[in-house]
């Protein structure tokens, strides 16, 4: 039973990570798309609602990617710390003893 739960965990854990990267996905294609409706606003001549429109893009994205990248990065070496000091797991044990 106790192996059942524990990979249910890990499908949880693998599931929770897969949405949060579809999300931040989604955010980008979808801030793309817009970038370019504003472009042909622009070309259209309606460039006061074209530069409100991608200032508002650009914000957006700054503040959803922005502090996910930071986040990443903060839990990968946290999580990986050792692997980015070049020391081994055996390192590690032998310093503990």
């Amino acid at each position: 039973m106790k192996f059942i739960a524990n990979l249910i965990k890990k499908i949880k854990k693998h599931n929770e990570q897969e949405y949060h990267k579809r999300m931040l996905n989604f955010i980008l294609v979808n801030s793309i798309a817009m970038m370019w409706c504003s472009y042909i606003l622009a070309w259209f001549g309606k460039t006061e609602i074209a530069e409100t429109l991608s200032k508002t893009i650009v914000t957006a994205v700054i503040g959803v990617v922005i502090p996910y990248f930071v986040t990443k990065t903060i839990e990968n070496v946290s999580k990986y710390g050792s692997r980015l000091n070049h020391t081994t797991k055996e390192q590690e044990n032998n310093r503990d003893c």
